[in-house]
């Protein structure tokens, strides 16, 4: 998205999401390399292998260095979400510290949190996620796609639309949402709804262990008018990440005028404002998450958070990103 805007005003720019072509990149001798999410470059399937691939990717960036290249690196989340390598990917940021001319993070947490544990002296710029606005195309008719999906009408409906990950901490929203079922007398129907694409199975049937009707878990490869057409089903996503930084789904939900449940951890409360676009709960607290949910169900702000929704996108467009990255390439590039 940043990347076509950074083009058409004229910037030499070009996206590349296969490393192996790295002695191409090499060879082509670019001013600047913003590197984004590194973990699937040298993840495998054994921590042997992980950490050969991981010193052979450091080199790789080093080697791009040493050719002239200035490097920025975008860190995303203090780790990756799939956490079965942790001591590698703790390696890999450190390294990345150094190697790095400009460090990107996505809120103020976030630089606040480097800042404090890690003693680097590479400049640290904030810009937030840029928003989806439209992006998937417009936001489909409630009420229809919630007949095509098989969900009720009338009812109001919490979701978490994507893939479907442990890291998600979708068994914590489960359970706290069915414990808020059986402990209300509800007004108004509540409805739980779960969909995207896994490739575990047993994970997925674990889910759907004895749960009532009112959760629907979809386990399904959504492209881009089925991801907007779940998310348009909803009044609500909820999300129970374990630790991050900043998350697309997040903004993907503000983007569409879809008010977000989410922890108090990391950059979360740099997006979300508690009552406004949405609302904050402690994290890991069941309890105070089936308040929230008892809360939203309970709540006449919808139709007002709904427009909050729309600052963030009216604030944090394309061009803004667009500028604010262009601003930092200039100020690497004039060291």
């Amino acid at each position: 998205m940043v990347g076509d805007e950074l083009i058409k005003n004229g910037v030499d720019f070009k996206y590349i999401d296969e490393f192996q072509k790295i002695d191409q990149i090499i060879e082509e001798k670019p001013t600047l390399i913003h590197f984004h999410q590194l973990s699937p470059f040298y993840h495998a399937n054994t921590p042997e292998e992980t950490l050969k691939k991981a010193n052979q990717l450091l080199d790789n960036i080093q080697d791009l260095k040493d050719s002239g290249g200035k490097i920025v690196y975008t860190m995303h989340n203090p780790l990756p979400h799939n956490r079965i390598f942790t001591d590698i990917d703790k390696m890999v940021n450190n390294k990345m510290y150094n190697l790095s001319n400009h460090i990107i993070v996505l809120g103020p947490n976030a630089k606040e949190i480097i800042t404090k544990n890690h003693n680097i002296t590479t400049p640290i710029s904030v810009v937030k996620h840029v928003s989806f606005k439209e992006f998937y195309g417009k936001k489909q008719d409630k009420k229809r796609v919630r007949k095509e999906i098989g969900l009720p009408s009338n009812a109001i409906i919490f979701g978490n639309i994507g893939s479907i990950k442990p890291y998600k901490g979708l068994e914590f929203i489960i359970n706290a949402f069915m414990k808020f079922s059986e402990s209300q007398d509800h007004k108004k129907n509540s409805h739980l709804l779960i969909a995207g694409y896994s490739t575990d199975n047993e994970y997925v049937n674990s889910l759907r262990e004895n749960y009532p009707k009112n959760i629907t878990i979809i386990n399904k490869d959504l492209n881009d008018t089925e991801l907007i057409k779940f998310l348009s089903a909803l009044d609500y996503s909820i999300f129970a990440f374990k630790d991050i930084w900043a998350s697309g789904s997040v903004v993907l939900s503000i983007s569409y005028k879809i008010p977000v449940i989410v922890p108090d951890i990391g950059c979360m409360p740099d997006y979300v404002k508690h009552s406004k676009n949405g609302y904050l709960y402690k994290s890991k607290d069941q309890n105070a998450l089936i308040q929230i949910i008892n809360d939203a169900m309970n709540s006449n702000n919808l139709e007002h958070q709904q427009q909050s929704c729309k600052e963030y996108a009216r604030k944090y467009t394309i061009k803004r990103s667009e500028q604010e990255f262009f601003k930092i390439y200039k100020q690497v590039l004039n060291k």
